[in-house]
């Protein structure tokens, strides 16, 4: 099955014999994949919509993959029992603020998880640091014109104070390390939005607060990318 940049990039992330949940599947290409190529022993194709549902199942029909992935009509992580013995949940292509909510709403988060949020990533990392998850990798897929983020986090006993300054949780302290072209690209991108955002703002009246957070965000993009200008000259 030939798949996107952005759901090959969530699969290269799964370990070995996982048994996983994926979580808005809609047709079921992750955990399908992920079963076939040998990379997981056990997945769960999960949404809370009929429609992409009956879309994943003829997917495991289609791969013959019956007895090892089950599709699963649900909201969330809800749709996990403990006789599962999940250990890898796949939350992507949705919202950061939707992303948290189905975090917060389930009574069982996976030891690893895999998420990719369309927009609001920030939203998603203060969740992981807040709730002692520390991001192991992260990766920015440009895909069709768009930035995916994607976010790799495992349960901590104990998560650097520095996963939670306000410079990690904008852009993700792992991307700083060694940041890649899509990543960078993203945040000039980011830089001109926030721009016009505050130009827009200073017309507008009663925006004070608003403004404050937007020239927050420029200083914090800045100084990402000023860090990668420096390292040139």
């Amino acid at each position: 099955m030939q798949l996107s940049k952005r759901l090959e990039q969530l699969i290269e992330y799964i370990p070995v014999g996982s048994r996983l949940v994926d979580v808005g599947t809609d047709h079921g290409y992750v955990p399908v994949e992920a079963v076939a190529r040998g990379i997981a022993s056990f997945a769960i194709a999960a949404d809370v919509a009929s429609g992409p549902l009956q879309a994943a199942q003829a997917s495991i029909d289609a791969a013959g993959l019956g007895t090892s992935v089950e599709a699963r009509l649900g909201s969330g992580l809800q749709v996990l029992a403990d006789s599962d013995a999940v250990d890898v949940a796949i939350v992507a292509g949705m919202g950061g603020r939707l992303i948290v909510d189905i975090l917060s709403e389930a009574e069982f988060v996976p030891q690893m998880l895999i998420l990719q949020a369309n927009v609001a990533d920030h939203l998603v990392r203060q969740w992981l640091f807040d709730h002692s998850f520390a991001i192991v990798a992260e990766t920015t897929v440009l895909e069709a014109g768009k930035y995916y983020p994607v976010i790799v986090a495992e349960r901590s006993e104990s998560v650097a104070a520095s996963e939670g300054s306000d410079l990690a949780i904008l852009v993700g302290k792992r991307n700083l390390v060694r940041p890649s072209t899509e990543f960078l690209d993203r945040w000039i991108d980011e830089l001109a939005h926030s721009r016009a955002l505050l130009a827009q703002l200073k017309q507008a009246e009663n925006t004070e607060e608003k403004q404050k957070q937007v020239n927050q965000r420029i200083r914090l993009i800045q100084e990402v990318l000023s860090r990668e200008t420096a390292k040139c000259d």
